[in-house]
């Protein structure tokens, strides 16, 4: 029988979602970000560790997902393509069209009147994290497809015991947070020690290729459960366990704030990372298998405009930032549910009001092909359906 999971679309939409009171949360809390006010609160801190602990290794492993799973469907070379059309496009668009505005407004709000043009002539002129900001996962899943589709012709080279021992490690909790904290101060080692932080800094500062290595084994993760019925089941019924070492880790991550820095928190840091990665993953699919079993029409909507959403929420959240700091704003909190509401709604009225009403806008910014659509209907791709046996049905976002 034809059967879609609408929890998954759920749980990315979800996902790209919470970068919005993230952002905000970077403005309004207390870490140096591009543009903060005088007035910071230590709770957004929280806020932001608690999010940023479990949000990019639960959206790498659902994009590992889907991808095999659109591989499976449409092939490899036809997969890349779309990819290419979905990732590339939106993100060549996104930056011209609002990143680099966005420079100008980080500019206005760092600099007295004579000293914008300076400002934002050199961000103009430099390569370094600015150009992409928000957007760096865009051109990080498309590296991760370009190496997905490198080592899966190697797949079948794997000997048969590899392939049993890489079903236990994936079958224990404790057995990948360990794998993971080893790959994670393997890459750190490899970096630091023979190649000069090159990959921290690669083109000029514009591209983080340890984080992006950080990262893929959860990618490759969201593969092998496609791949693996029955394990995706296990993954996405998570024991008590589970939640015991979230917990755990959940208090340790709050007490980070409270700690002098140095050996100890930089450990802990390490371990926090694959902890909190892995069972927040979990227990988010978990929760939201529970709970979210059809296609709910404010769901529909919500997973429809989720992208479009994150790409011009960062130009808004900067925008909120900008005024807040003219009004001399010392209220970290009322800024943040402000940023928050309007990061989300201004945003939302763009894709329903402008995008969503134009193919070529949708193709622009959501990379969705002209063909997928037809007037009067942009924004709604036609629905598709899973052959029988499959996990899952394509989702018509990123990923």
């Amino acid at each position: 029988m034809n059967q879609r999971l609408y929890y998954m679309d759920f749980c990315r939409a979800f996902l790209m979602l919470l970068g919005i009171p993230y952002r905000a949360g970077q403005v309004f809390g207390p870490d140096p970000w591009v543009v903060n006010p005088a007035t910071t609160s230590v709770l957004l801190g929280h806020v932001n560790d608690i999010i940023h602990a479990f949000r990019m290794p639960a959206f790498f492993l659902l994009a590992g997902f889907f991808s095999l799973l659109v591989i499976r469907k449409s092939g490899l070379v036809a997969w890349l393509k779309a990819r290419l059309a979905r990732l590339g496009l939106p993100l060549l668009v996104s930056i011209l069209l609002l990143n680099i505005p966005a420079m100008y407004v980080a500019s206005v709000a760092l600099h007295p009147a004579e000293g914008v043009a300076p400002s934002f002539l050199a961000q103009l002129t430099s390569p370094g994290g600015h150009w992409l900001g928000h957007l760096w996962f865009l051109l990080d899943l498309l590296l991760m497809c370009g190496l997905l589709a490198a080592l899966l012709p190697l797949r079948r080279l794997a000997p048969a015991p590899l392939e049993r021992m890489a079903g236990r490690v994936l079958s224990s909790d404790l057995l990948l947070v360990a794998l993971m904290v080893v790959w994670r101060l393997g890459l750190k080692t490899l970096d630091e020690r023979l190649l000069g932080g090159h990959l921290e800094q690669a083109f000029g500062g514009t591209v983080n290729l340890r984080e992006l290595l950080l990262y893929f084994p959860f990618f490759l993760m969201g593969t092998w459960l496609l791949a693996r019925p029955e394990a995706f089941d296990r993954f996405t019924h998570p024991g008590w366990s589970t939640l015991l070492l979230f917990a755990a880790g959940l208090g340790l991550l709050l007490l980070q704030r409270h700690v002098e820095q140095g050996v100890v928190t930089q450990v802990s840091g390490v371990l926090l990372f694959a902890l909190m990665g892995l069972t927040g993953t979990r227990l988010l699919l978990a929760v939201a298998r529970r709970l979210v079993h059809t296609g709910h029409p404010a769901v529909n909507e919500l997973v429809r405009s989720a992208f479009t959403i994150y790409l011009f929420h960062y130009l808004v959240v900067m925008l909120v930032a900008e005024g807040s700091i003219r009004l001399g704003l010392d209220m970290p909190l009322l800024g943040w549910v402000i940023a928050v509401a309007a990061g989300l709604g201004v945003s939302y009225l763009i894709h329903r009001f402008v995008i969503s009403r134009s193919r070529w806008l949708l193709w622009l910014f959501n990379g969705i092909p002209l063909s997928r659509t037809r007037p009067g209907l942009a924004g709604k791709v036609a629905p598709r359906t899973v052959p029988p046996g499959s996990v899952l049905s394509p989702s018509p976002r990123i990923g």
